[in-house]
């Protein structure tokens, strides 16, 4: 029983005793108690520019960050026209749910206003690609709550999900993408951009691009510019590491690119991108991140970059991966030079003298560069004749010069 309807029984009750008449009606809706989510989404009104979904149907209805929402409220404001929702919370105490971007939705910056009992409560920022906001409402001392949402320009696209009224929560819940190979990947891909991004994962005959001159039949390929960016995203959650090769489109525009990767919301790393590229191998640790976004753009012209053999990592191959981009970088300056050569030799030989090698043991893995689980001269020998190669000009990275 609510305190808002515990008290009015208790008012009832002392006006009673004291034999005062009762007029209006006290009474307190009958479904009160019995209050799901689903009759909370029902019970909406004074709606414009929302859809709400409150049914169990066997597929979700709404998607945000990946995950498929089978119940909640979608908000589809314009900068001239808001979207607009009202709840009576009367017979209730908390009101939680959380906040974010629809996937594949229009995309336009705006806010987010709450109103309790007609005042202005609290104001979000809701920006494309937002991690999802988890909000709580104390209501019990108010009538009616509502959410008015606009753009600052254009149209934006925003849902309020995973609903919790009181002690009761969302029955149906949400699903999170299952991976299992490279195409199960792709598939998941949302918030593409409808020109400049695709996703390929067919076994048509012939390839549907190629790089270096080979075809490929399954990948994610970006065609950014300078006046706009080609976006893509991946919920990661039940991915602990992916790998995937990226590289320039054959036979496509030939402007340098730039692309910008981040990690739930918050930029992970930029990397250039070139026409005479060879494809990159790249890893991304993603244990404990939720969403993966790419955002592919150029300084002028156009440039075409694909993303192919996408690959799950287990804990343990990615750690491998983890020592073999560190290998050789003793000093830890994301460099291999004559620097890092020197401080092997010098270990090596202070273990020939039977000393210890003054190397930490995370150290000790990146300075055997050849695997035979000894710090030697032979390893030395390798991370010199590396420096040597970058200082004419070469553009290989080491781990990867190393399997040349």
């Amino acid at each position: 029983m609510t305190l808002k309807r515990l008290f009015a029984l208790v008012l009832v009750c002392c006006l009673f005793v004291a034999g005062i008449p009762i007029r209006g009606d006290f009474s307190v809706s009958a479904n009160a108690e019995e209050i799901t989510v689903e009759s909370f989404l029902k019970s909406a009104y004074d709606t414009a520019e929302v859809a709400v979904y409150a049914d169990n149907t066997a597929k979700p209805n709404i998607y945000a960050t990946g995950r498929g929402y089978y119940h909640g409220v979608v908000l589809d404001g314009y900068w001239f026209r808001a979207a607009k929702i009202s709840f009576n919370v009367e017979d209730i105490n908390t009101v939680s749910f959380s906040i974010g971007h629809g996937d594949n939705g229009a995309t336009g910056a705006g806010t987010l206003y709450i109103y309790v009992d007609n005042v202005e409560y609290d104001k979000i920022d809701l920006t494309y690609g937002m991690n999802l906001l988890n909000y709580t409402l104390d209501v019990s001392s108010a009538s009616t709550i509502r959410f008015w949402q606009n753009t600052d320009s254009g149209m934006g696209h925003y849902v309020l999900v995973d609903f919790k009224v009181d002690s009761a929560v969302d029955s149906k819940g949400y699903t999170v993408p299952e991976y299992s190979d490279e195409t199960s990947i792709i598939n998941q891909i949302y918030d593409k951009d409808a020109q400049r991004t695709k996703t390929y994962a067919s076994s048509a005959v012939n390839p549907d691009f190629y790089m270096i001159g080979k075809g490929y039949h399954y990948g994610l390929v970006l065609d950014g510019y300078w006046g706009g960016a080609a976006t893509a995203s991946l919920n990661v959650e039940n991915m602990t590491g992916l790998a995937f090769k990226m590289g320039h489109v054959d036979n496509s525009s030939t402007a340098d690119g730039i692309l910008k990767i981040y990690v739930d919301n918050v930029l992970h790393e930029t990397v250039t991108l070139t026409a005479n590229m060879l494809p990159q191998k790249y890893v991304l640790d993603v244990t404990d991140a939720s969403t993966v976004r790419f955002y592919e753009y150029t300084d002028s012209g156009t440039s075409t970059y694909a993303f192919v053999n996408f690959t799950l990592l287990s804990e343990e191959e990615l750690e491998e991966y983890k020592i073999s981009v560190s290998l050789g970088d003793l000093n830890d300056d994301k460099e291999v030079n004559a620097r890092d050569g020197a401080a092997v030799l010098v270990a090596a030989a202070q273990i020939g003298a039977g000393q210890g090698s003054g190397l930490t043991e995370e150290q000790i893995k990146f300075a055997d560069i050849n695997k035979d689980n000894a710090v030697n001269a032979k390893d030395a020998a390798l991370i010199l004749q590396f420096a040597a190669y970058k200082g004419s000009g070469g553009t290989l990275i080491f781990y990867i010069w190393c399997n040349y």
